[in-house]
């Protein structure tokens, strides 16, 4: 069903000049198919909307940067496709740490759910993660919340791993964009730059907390 959503939709890239849409249309499109769905007893759940902010970070780890941005602001039809498969294979994941079916995982299963998404930290660096997504207190994460949070460990992630496997280079937010200069880290170094290991930079970049 959700793929003949899907192409249903595929118009609304070739109306744009771009042949992109942008986070906002990704929002919308979201809610016009059925890509993720929870059934209860032969019924279809509801399930919150994402974030604009979590759809701004899917388009800016799958996009691919126009002339003059900084990280991509929208979306080919090809890769809308892959941010589907990418969805698609986070919710398998999430729905395995959620033990109690009941569309959430619980702050203590958040370790596991990472890790089942290949994101390997201490227990303290995602407790830190937690405090900075648990906004309200709820010590659980929904879909959309857990996505949110997953993306952004994501790039993090594979930033900090191209820096050190090349670390005269700056690098972008897309993965699969080249890495970009300039060279500063023999400058950096000379200055007695201070460095981090992975997780002391998560703690630090989760060390404030995140408006959903």
């Amino acid at each position: 069903v959700e793929w003949h959503e899907m192409m249903q939709q595929q118009s609304r890239f070739t109306e744009q000049a771009s042949g992109r849409i942008s986070a906002a249309d990704l929002q919308e499109l979201f809610g016009c198919v059925r890509v993720l769905y929870r059934v209860r007893d032969g019924a279809v759940q509801t399930m919150r909307a994402f974030s604009p902010h979590a759809c701004r970070w899917l388009v800016a780890m799958f996009g691919s940067p126009m002339p003059g941005e900084a990280f991509a602001h929208g979306l080919a039809w090809n890769e809308f496709l892959t941010v589907i498969q990418y969805l698609k294979g986070a919710y398998a994941k999430y729905l395995t740490c959620d033990i109690s079916r009941q569309g959430a995982v619980t702050t203590q299963d958040l370790w596991v759910a990472l890790a089942a998404c290949g994101i390997h930290m201490t227990q303290e660096v995602v407790d830190n993660i937690r405090k900075c997504y648990d906004t309200d207190s709820s010590g659980t994460f929904e879909f959309d919340e857990f996505i949110q949070l997953l993306v952004e460990c994501q790039l993090y992630d594979h930033v900090f791993d191209a820096r050190v496997a090349q670390p005269s280079t700056l690098t972008p937010l897309n993965r699969l964009n080249p890495l970009l200069g300039p060279t500063f880290a023999a400058v950096g170094s000379a200055n007695g730059l201070v460095t981090l290991d992975k997780s002391a930079f998560f703690s630090m970049v989760f060390a404030v907390p995140r408006n959903l």
